[in-house]
């Protein structure tokens, strides 16, 4: 029965005429609504993701890339796109030759949508097709469709039926069917050339249009786009550019240190204010052109601060308000990374992408060469390159660049970043870069400082703000005042010498005289009796550590080698942990613990001196990068007080080494967690706040391979990895912290963790205690749990850690998970 009507059918498909089914199609005026959109410059860079996208230059110049399909939510130009190369294939800008079909999906109602853009288009087939073949496209078309009806065998045909309602039913049918018939009648009408412009498909009809497109028989050129960024099953033979994705991508790969900025000391109230006022800061801020502002400064002068001053005040800066700023302060005193020019650039490049879209072209060739690569990080050059492009960037929004410290940074490859900052400050630049660059004198930059530069000599300027703050502090903070407060403050100033620095140690040394009850006198002839220069007094501060008693002497050593040599700044609560480690390499779990001492700051205070300071977020740094280099560089070979570089690295290491070794072979450890059979949610939970209570795990876990690197292989501790590793695999609790150190030495050691019964559980203890230790979330054993999930050896079958925590049911485990990549996001 089905096969009669079906061949009934198509006997009568075969009579219909084109304007019999044109009178019931339902087809839209695409060059009414075109009238509507505005034109599509391809300058303007909001803009710039479509026209100087490496995908779409290539597709617009090789006329063998059949189809490019442009993804993104409404307003960002795709429209506009669509409308431009319209006017192209038509020849109205060009003769590209061949007709063109289009269709905006914006004009038809949202819930009819493939059959307005079916019909239209096969309303423009028949059109720009020779005129006796418009029966035949007619019949193809509905051909197809009564096929379609009759193999989903939901046949809703009569005998009775009139034509305009069998016609009516035959057009009745699925976007995929529809589709198929125009693919038919293009067929039919034997068109050779052809461009095809659809604007906003969507989901679920925009994988069956690029079939169509990919398997039409004309030489075509297609431009898609589509209002979704998540298309599935999209044919892989098609570029596809999907909205910010590849940028989103790039800003993940460009991650970087940044702990300095946060640190760096706020101005004193009043302070700084010259800056508006000066010549050079106002020829510079002024200038319609690129141009560079060196700030050159003695050590401790306060450059930092103003550097820092001036991009929390940028809104006093003309045109700021609009622009994209980034910066970067060089520390030695942060982690390891940030006195290198690499870490820099990640930085500045990161802020630069992220704040302006627009600059991505200017990546994303250097980005995909690094990726299709497969290097683990950007290399240097690479990231030299891409910052040198910026040269190129439309002057629209200007491009503020904050370097201060550069004095601190690498010695390695100096000389060429400080080239590349005068390149982007160049006459020759059409973009509009202002770059702030503050350091101490060094012979790189003096020599390729120019006349054109402008230049800022810090001491020259501060002597007034220099003068206020210790007005302030002589009046307020040690009640002077009178003759004897105007007496104090032109002494300060007068041999401060544009040392800011200086002028904060003596403040801390009056006010311990302060504290004592001394009369004002006694503390004016103490003010006289300091020493007059920034290192005699750092001698003088030193002089008085070594004068101290044995135990505070061993505890500031090893406070400065902790502070000096750490890979990243040590919190308070860290170093409480390394000071309860004696030298003695037999220490015991109980002897550790009560070493412990509850007064942390105050021994950091003493035993450190005015050498250290703490930070508001519980870091503990050198209060200066001069006071680092006096401890590094000027101790004298005699003084009891031993800081030499091998020796430390040695000392720290042994300690790290210790500290997991008394971890993991505490009473607890051997007592409780080694003898559980079976875990339940509590032994979680218990295990999880054991770890908890060990703050210097995640340092450990995270550089202990580092600081063994740094050691050069000593023989004195050469051998402890493979110790530490078969104490943890020989435990059902710490074998996956086994495994994880194994992975990060085993390279160089050549160690394998011995397989016993405890590998199959480990990975289910690790991410079930990460689990546990989500809620409340315990930060210290999360940020080492963390660790050994992302930085391990690859998963079994390649699984992802978030994906094995989905797979566990874990909640709280998956949405740290999700966090942490958030936070890299």
């Amino acid at each position: 029965m089905d096969a009669r009507m079906h061949g009934d059918l198509q006997k009568l498909v075969q009579t219909i005429d084109w304007d019999t089914l044109s009178s019931q199609l339902s087809f839209i005026d695409q060059d009414k609504h075109r009238s509507t959109i505005s034109d599509f410059n391809r300058n303007e860079p909001e803009n710039f993701w479509i026209a100087k996208n490496l995908d779409f230059m290539q597709w617009e110049s090789d006329n063998d890339l059949r189809a490019l399909l442009l993804s993104a939510p409404p307003g960002h130009g795709t429209t506009e796109v669509c409308s431009h190369f319209i006017d192209i294939s038509e020849g109205k800008d060009s003769q590209a030759g061949g007709p063109v079909l289009y269709f905006f999906c914006s004009s038809a109602p949202k819930f009819r949508r493939s059959t307005y853009l079916t019909h239209t288009l096969l309303h423009q087939i028949v059109r720009c097709s020779n005129t006796g073949k418009s029966n035949s496209i007619a019949v193809a078309f509905l051909s197809t469709l009564v096929d379609g009806h009759f193999q989903r065998r939901s046949p809703d045909f009569r005998k009775n039926d009139l034509q305009k309602t069998i016609i009516k039913k035959v057009l009745d049918a699925p976007d995929n069917e529809l589709i198929e018939a125009l693919a038919e009648a293009l067929k039919k009408a034997g068109i050779r050339k052809l461009s095809i412009m659809v604007d906003g498909l969507w989901e679920g009809v925009a994988d069956w249009f690029v079939q169509f497109i990919m398997d039409a028989e004309p030489q075509l050129k297609a431009l898609l786009t589509s209002r979704s960024n998540s298309l599935p099953n999209i044919h892989e033979g098609i570029l596809c550019i999907e909205y910010d994705k590849e940028r989103q991508e790039c800003l993940r790969s460009l991650q970087y240190d940044d702990t300095r900025y946060d640190k760096i000391s706020e101005e004193h109230h009043g302070s700084l204010e010259w800056l508006w006022r000066h010549p050079q800061y106002l020829q510079w801020s002024a200038s319609a052109t690129s141009s560079l502002l060196y700030i050159e400064g003695k050590p401790g002068s306060g450059k930092s601060t103003l550097a820092k001053y001036l991009v929390k005040n940028l809104v006093q800066v003309p045109n700021a308000s609009s622009s994209t700023v980034a910066h970067y302060f060089y520390t030695f005193r942060g982690t390891i990374l940030e006195s290198t020019h690499e870490n820099m650039l990640r930085s500045i490049l990161h802020s630069i992408l992220e704040q302006d879209e627009s600059a991505f072209f200017h990546f994303q060739q250097e980005f995909r060469d690094f990726r299709h690569r497969s290097h683990p990080e950007w290399p240097y050059e690479s990231l030299k390159k891409v910052l040198s492009l910026l040269v190129n960037h439309p002057p629209t929004k200007p491009l503020f660049l904050f370097l201060d410290a550069m004095d601190e940074s690498k010695e390695d490859d100096r000389r060429s970043i400080i080239e590349l900052i005068c390149k982007l400050c160049s006459d020759e630049n059409p973009s509009n870069i202002k770059i702030f660059l503050a350091s101490r004198p060094v012979a790189e930059l003096k020599h390729r400082i120019r006349e054109r530069h402008h230049v800022i000599i810090m001491q020259d300027q501060n002597m007034g703000d220099i003068s206020r703050f210790a007005d302030d502090f002589l009046n307020l903070d040690l009640r002077l005042s009178g003759n004897i407060l105007r007496e104090a403050t032109d002494h300060i100033t007068k041999n401060a010498q544009g040392v800011f620095v200086w002028v904060s140690l003596v403040k801390y040394e009056l006010l311990t005289h302060v504290e004592r009850g001394l009369p004002d006198a006694e503390i004016i002839k103490c003010l006289k009796g300091l020493p007059k220069k920034l290192e005699d007094f750092y001698d003088f501060m030193f002089d008085r550590l070594e004068r101290g008693l044995p135990q505070d002497i061993q505890d500031g050593i090893k406070l400065f080698r902790f502070v000096l040599f750490a890979l990243r700044p040590l919190t308070v609560l860290e170093l409480r942990e390394a000071l309860a480690l004696p030298d003695d390499n037999n220490t015991c779990y109980e002897d550790f613990q009560q070493n412990k001492t509850g007064a942390i700051v105050r021994r950091i205070e003493h035993c450190g001196g005015n050498f250290l300071e703490i930070k508001a977020d519980g870091t503990v740094q050198l209060m200066h990068q001069t006071a680092r280099e006096f401890l590094i560089r000027t101790i004298p070979s005699a003084s009891n007080i031993k800081l030499e570089i091998d020796m430390a690295y040695r000392a720290i290491t042994t300690t790290w080494i210790r500290y997991l070794m008394l971890c993991f072979t505490s009473p607890s450890m051997r007592d409780t967690f080694s003898k559980i059979e079976s875990w339940s949610l509590r032994d979680f939970q218990t295990y999880a706040e054991y770890l908890n209570d060990w703050p210097l795990i995640e340092y450990t876990l995270r550089y202990i391979k580092d600081h063994l690197d740094l050691c050069d292989r000593n023989v004195d501790v050469s051998g402890f990895p493979t110790t530490l590793i078969m104490q943890l695999a020989n435990n059902q609790a710490t074998y996956f912290l086994g495994s994880f150190l194994n992975f990060r030495f085993g390279y160089i050691y050549g160690q394998a963790i011995p397989v016993n019964e405890y590998q199959e559980t480990s990975e289910n203890i690790k991410y079930s205690t990460l689990n546990a230790a989500a809620e409340p979330k315990l930060p210290h054993v999360v940020e080492a749990l963390l660790l050994t999930c992302t930085q391990n050896a690859p998963h079994a079958q390649r699984k992802t850690p978030l994906i094995i925590s989905v797979q566990k049911g874990l909640a709280g485990a998956t949405q740290l998970l999700l966090d942490l990549h958030d936070d890299k996001d």
